[in-house]
């Protein structure tokens, strides 16, 4: 089969609101690598570039790891029901954005 053969089977993420870079994800905040370093991801049925992610430091995972200690903290302190709570929210947004998470898996 031909490469532009695949291209017909190939999801239509103009569909899917991509943004041209995502950087690190922490403490709630968007987070630039310290790098400033980015890598493109591909669609791996097409070969184009869709948008590009942050590439972690030594710098970026020390942070991302003090600052998952305090959020561990939190989250114990909260009581089982309102985890539950939280759990159950988490799991419907996974729902409702399960298209966008499996093009970008």
């Amino acid at each position: 089969m031909a490469d532009n053969e695949l291209e017909k089977f190939a999801p239509d993420y103009k569909a899917i609101p991509l943004r041209d870079r995502y950087d690190h994800f922490v403490g709630g905040q968007a987070m630039a690598p310290s790098s400033g370093r980015y890598m493109d991801v591909e669609d791996p049925s097409t070969g184009k570039v869709i948008t590009q992610v942050a590439c972690g430091s030594k710098e970026d995972v020390a942070a991302a790891v003090k600052n998952s200690q305090e959020g561990f903290r939190q989250w114990i302190a909260l009581k089982p029901l309102e985890r539950g709570r939280l759990l159950n929210r988490l799991a419907q947004l996974i729902l409702e954005n399960v298209d966008a998470l499996t093009y970008l898996e």
